[in-house]
């Protein structure tokens, strides 16, 4: 299985099929869940349904490969994460984070 993320405000071709840019393709692992969204400084997607906790174990980096050692907040990221509770927001802890940065 592969997850397709698209600008939904990028302007679209008038073809049949449409065709359109994604922003991002991941491959999650096996009961692995994905998200890209901005997050704000207490890791809260945009939405406000998301809430990230980070751990020891959390690998992030930035999309060409390299570690991320700066501030996630404020940025374009883009999640990996398996369980999530069932409140609102749901809360994770990510499996590894993409950093967007521009």
């Amino acid at each position: 299985m592969i997850i397709v993320f698209y600008d939904t405000t990028a302007s679209m071709p008038p073809a049949s099929p449409p065709l359109c840019r994604a922003a991002a393709v991941v491959k999650p692992a096996y009961a692995q869940s994905a998200c890209l969204d901005f997050f704000d400084q207490d890791l809260l997607s945009s939405d406000g349904l998301l809430k990230v906790e980070l751990s020891n174990l959390t690998e992030t980096r930035t999309q060409n490969g390299q570690l991320f050692d700066g501030t996630l907040g404020g940025r374009l990221l883009l999640v990996l994460f398996g369980s999530v509770t069932r409140s609102i927001p749901a809360q994770t802890t990510a499996e590894s984070i993409t950093v967007f940065c521009s």
